[in-house]
Formats: C-alpha cells, sequence, structure tokens
C-alpha cells in the first residue's frame, strides 16, 4: 500500500516530506518521535512473499555493516502491512 493521508507513521517514525522514488519504493524523510532525529524511511510500492524475503536479507545484510561509506540501518518494520526501513538521513544533492 502507498503512503495515504491516514497513513503518517510507521513504528516510531513520522513522516515529514518525501525524499525520492524508485521502481521498488519511496523514501521519506522521517523523524522519530521520541528523539527527534531525522532519517530516511524507505517504503516497498508492492509486496509479496518473494520481495518480502529479499527485502529481510537487504536488510540484515546492510544491518551487519559498518563502514564510514555506508549508511546506516536504524530500524526495521517488516512485519507491518507495509514494510518499511529507516535509515541515516544524509544531507545535500543525490
Amino acid at each position: 500500500p502507498a503512503l495515504t493521508p491516514e497513513r503518517t507513521e510507521f513504528g516510531p517514525y513520522r513522516i515529514i516530506g518525501r525524499v525520492g522514488a524508485g521502481g521498488m519504493g519511496i523514501v521519506h524523510r522521517a523523524v522519530h518521535r521520541e528523539t527527534g532525529v531525522e532519517a530516511a524511511l524507505k517504503t516497498v510500492r508492492v509486496i509479496g512473499p518473494a520481495l518480502l524475503a529479499g527485502l529481510r536479507r537487504e536488510v540484515r545484510a546492510l544491518s551487519r555493516l559498518r563502514h564510514p561509506g555506508i549508511v546506516r540501518i536504524l530500524d526495521v518494520g517488516l512485519g507491518e502491512p507495509t514494510p518499511w526501513y529507516a535509515m541515516e538521513l544524509l544531507q545535500g544533492r543525490s
């Protein structure tokens, strides 16, 4: 499901804008409700069992990586109706 006016929160994050979109998903600018930390929150446009399994593998692999050139995964919500994960928000141009 796409982001709708009634779906402005994912886990502890509140959507505050849109960063961009691609073939697989939408990246939103979000803020953690408790800490105030901004994040890039990616949601998936269309979900099926194979895509969800691939997304879980991607998130697990990225969560294990620690490198200054790789964006960190901050949080995940893969069991919800709309899978999402939050990453560090990088400022600047694409």
